[in-house]
């Protein structure tokens, strides 16, 4: 049976929540991350990932976490490719399907719709 949105976006902000946690843990093992550091990387997460967000929120949101917490710098890299990928592979079809139906124009304006969002 497929997950609800819901459901699908509660796995992906645990998912998340189990990177932070494995580069928290890394950082206090390593002696690269001081206690009262993690504390504030936790704190700052649970605050952040909200559960009324959507999938989509979030994945804008993370990558943005590493202007406050260089710590999370490769989390914050790797969710953002993974955002630009899916919306490049659900972009694409929407934009070449608009081109064959020859609508140019619309394909034009959803293709700037796309570059503005990602550029904020």
């Amino acid at each position: 049976m497929p997950s609800s949105p819901a459901e699908e976006t509660g796995q992906f902000r645990n998912q998340l929540f189990n990177q932070v946690i494995a580069t928290i843990k890394s950082g206090l093992e390593t002696g690269s991350l001081r206690s009262s550091r993690a504390s504030e990387i936790a704190d700052f997460v649970l605050k952040k990932l909200q559960a009324s967000l959507t999938t989509t929120e979030i994945y804008q949101l993370v990558p943005t976490f590493r202007q406050t917490f260089p710590e999370l710098n490769e989390l914050s890299i790797s969710v953002g490719q993974h955002y630009e990928e899916l919306v490049k592979n659900e972009a694409l079809p929407k934009a070449l399907a608009l081109i064959r139906a020859g609508k140019i124009q619309e394909a034009n304006q959803f293709m700037k719709s796309l570059t503005s969002k990602e550029s904020k």
